[in-house]
């Protein structure tokens, strides 16, 4: 019987079919997207300020616009995400 040994990278076991890079890949996308994130909630009101021009009295109003927005429907896209995952399974 050919028994496949599982492949680990540190305490994490990777799924047959999954390899060191592909797991490096996934790991280096993540940190890269969280630290866009925090990025750009830092530059928000520059990018609002600077290249939009928009007023400082508006500023407010627009930032707490975007923030539900984005409340609103990242649930939604995260749902669909979950979904087409399964699909795949």
């Amino acid at each position: 019987m050919d028994k496949q040994e599982n492949k680990r990278l540190g305490p994490i076991v990777l799924a047959p079919g999954v390899s060191h890079f592909n797991a490096f890949t996934f790991l280096y996308a993540a940190f890269i997207a969280i630290a866009m994130l925090a990025g750009m909630n830092f530059l928000q009101p520059y990018l609002l300020s600077t290249h939009l021009e928009l007023p400082n009295a508006d500023m407010g109003k627009v930032t707490g616009t975007l923030a539900i927005i984005v409340r609103i429907s990242a649930p939604g896209l995260s749902m669909d995400a979950a979904r087409d995952t399964a699909d795949t399974n």
